[in-house]
């Protein structure tokens, strides 16, 4: 882990100043630049992190997690965090229904082995927050992360998937307004009981596709073609 200290926090703000390539953000914890090699610095606002926070996922790799993979120390004090950049919109801003199905569906099904990796490690998402979820066309990436926490219960797994994949579903499918009233009528009480789809993402995708097909005789390339059967 790559650990820089700093005198002051208005010598790490200069250097930020000077050298960023594109402001990414501001959140409740910080604001994050993009820096020329291609890394990000998280500048935090906060004076109540150190070292061991900032190490706590160290060694940590897993596919379409950005984890910190260093910091800068002011006296002792967390200011930044140095992370991998991650392509891709927020999913709020994604129109999936012009996705390809296969994708779109791939997609999901890595985004869920993902998941099931983090939760094999006892690692708890502390927030499941939309503008923490990319998408980049064919894969989905979380960040925001070091709020994480090692979580001794065993049901992590299924908090972890299911708390991300309501967020992902709310936008995968409210992009058209149609596909979203026949994805609550084909799944039923979606995001307040069954969790056994949200465990399985892909068989939403699955039934409407098999739907379309019923009614068209046809194969269904995107969401987008969903308005067919519901008029």
């Amino acid at each position: 882990m790559n650990i820089v200290k700093y005198s002051s926090k208005e010598e790490l703000d200069n250097y930020i100043r000077h050298n960023y390539d594109k402001a990414l953000g501001i959140g409740r914890e910080g604001s994050c630049f993009l820096m020329p090699d291609g890394y990000v610095i998280k500048s935090l606002y906060s004076d109540r992190y150190y070292e061991e926070w900032l190490r706590k996922f160290e060694g940590v790799q897993i596919p379409g997690f950005v984890f910190a993979n260093g910091g800068v120390l002011i006296d002792d004090i967390v200011k930044a965090l140095f992370m991998d950049y991650a392509s891709g919109k927020q999913i709020h801003e994604v129109k999936f229904e012009k996705c390809p199905i296969e994708m779109l569906r791939s997609a999901l099904e890595r985004l869920k082995e993902n998941i099931t990796a983090l939760s094999n490690l006892g690692i708890k998402i502390d927030e499941y927050y939309y503008k923490n979820i990319l998408f980049d066309g064919s894969n989905f990436a979380l960040i925001d992360t070091q709020g994480y926490e090692y979580d001794k219960y065993p049901d992590t797994y299924t908090t972890n998937l299911t708390g991300i994949m309501r967020e992902v579903f709310i936008y995968v499918f409210g992009g058209d307004s149609k596909v979203y009233e026949y994805s609550r009528r084909v799944a039923g009480f979606l995001f307040l009981y069954n969790n056994d789809l949200l465990t399985h993402p892909e068989l939403l995708l699955d039934d409407i596709r098999e739907d379309y097909y019923r009614r068209t005789k046809e194969y269904m390339n995107t969401l987008e073609d969903a308005r067919l059967i519901l008029k």
